[in-house]
């Protein structure tokens, strides 16, 4: 779903690089399946714990003491040459303001996260897939200000994306069996 609303929201933005931009959305969580295949027993426990006080994934990572799965994706976008775009989405997706990501000012990767993290936050909106919690974390000020973008044309994305991920219903599914 973050795959297909990353690729949408860059086609609104007038950007021709889309197809990256759906590569990321699809991989910026990554890190969750790398915890998974390390410790099954720790993600679950993770997962439940998120769910039993409401709080977002990361946050239940964070006060477990698990390893957190932007961290660990970083690590295997690096170990796998993935490229820039992917690598960064993966590490700062849940990183809502620039100047808390070590990247310069002016990195054209700024624009993907953001990106990315808006698409997840219009995807949670939906209730579109589970990623292992509930919690819909809204987009902050300054990243719609990033992206010249307000809360009306969240909306209009919602209502966009939500047509997309159901004409994708057919490859969806192949992707669940």
């Amino acid at each position: 779903g973050v795959g297909i609303v990353s690729s949408l929201v860059a086609k609104h933005l007038g950007r021709d690089d889309y197809e990256v931009l759906f590569t990321a959305g699809l991989l910026h969580d990554i890190g969750k399946v790398i915890a998974f295949s390390i410790d099954e027993q720790n993600m679950l426990k993770v997962v439940r714990y998120a769910q039993e006080r409401k709080i977002s994934m990361l946050q239940a990572e964070i006060e477990i003491g698990a390893p957190r799965h932007d961290t660990l994706g970083a690590v295997m976008c690096e170990r796998w040459s993935l490229p820039n775009p992917i690598l960064e989405v993966a590490r700062y997706h849940h990183v809502d303001s620039r100047t808390q990501r070590s990247l310069d000012a002016d990195s054209p990767y700024h624009d993907y996260i953001d990106i990315v993290i808006l698409a997840n936050f219009i995807v949670q909106k939906l209730r579109f897939g589970f990623s292992g919690h509930r919690i819909v974390e809204t987009p902050s000020a300054e990243l719609l200000a990033n992206l010249s973008l307000d809360h009306s044309n969240i909306e209009k994305l919602a209502e966009l994306g939500q047509r997309e991920i159901k004409l994708s219903d057919g490859l969806l599914e192949l992707l669940d069996n």
